[in-house]
């Protein structure tokens, strides 16, 4: 039997709605009637599901209290072959007319021209760009203005364990942060 949707909202602009079901939420296209996420979430959730005006974040709160915020997609079929292509040039196979996988020939350079100067192209935007960008002097996430590198510096000016810890589990490959990484000096 289908989850049965408990209540509703939608976004401001009426594009998007937002149920609460019994595990969880999710988000569907007003228009279409078409699901936008997955069940998202989880049984504890307490009252409806709430979405932001612009449509992106919904908002929930746990019986313990715990109020977070979903960042919530907005992709359409339209954005699938671009998508696929950009899995493919990360992963260096590509699907052939037969439908079976065959390797990009040169693919570090066609990763390398995919990168291109940190520029984005016109199939290569948001998401898209930030994956493929430099791990190392990226941003955080595709929709942060926080690098890494100022990340990682502001938990360790916090001087606390926890701080560390969240950085940590981010960035576990930067070798400031490992399990043995000292507390910085109040």
């Amino acid at each position: 039997m289908r989850d049965p949707a408990s209540d509703g909202q939608f976004s401001a602009d009426g594009s998007r709605v937002v149920t609460r079901m019994t595990n969880g939420f999710r988000v569907w296209d007003a228009r279409t009637g078409q699901p936008q996420s997955r069940l998202l979430g989880t049984d504890d959730l307490l009252g409806p599901a709430s979405i932001a005006p612009d449509g992106q974040r919904v908002v929930t709160v746990s019986r313990d209290g715990t109020l977070r915020v979903w960042d919530v997609p907005t992709g359409t079929k339209l954005d699938a072959p671009a998508i696929a292509s950009v899995l493919e040039t990360i992963v260096g196979y590509r699907a052939n007319a037969r439908g079976t996988v065959a390797p990009i020939e040169d693919w570090p350079d066609a990763l390398r021209k995919a990168r291109g100067t940190g520029t984005a192209s016109p199939d290569r935007t948001g998401v898209a760009a930030w994956v493929l960008s430099d791990r190392d002097t990226r941003t955080i996430g595709p929709s942060s203005s926080i690098t890494i590198e100022e990340y990682i510096r502001r938990r360790l000016a916090g001087g606390n364990a926890d701080a560390l810890r969240e950085a940590y589990r981010l960035f576990p490959y930067d070798r400031r942060l490992g399990p043995d990484a000292p507390l910085p000096a109040r």
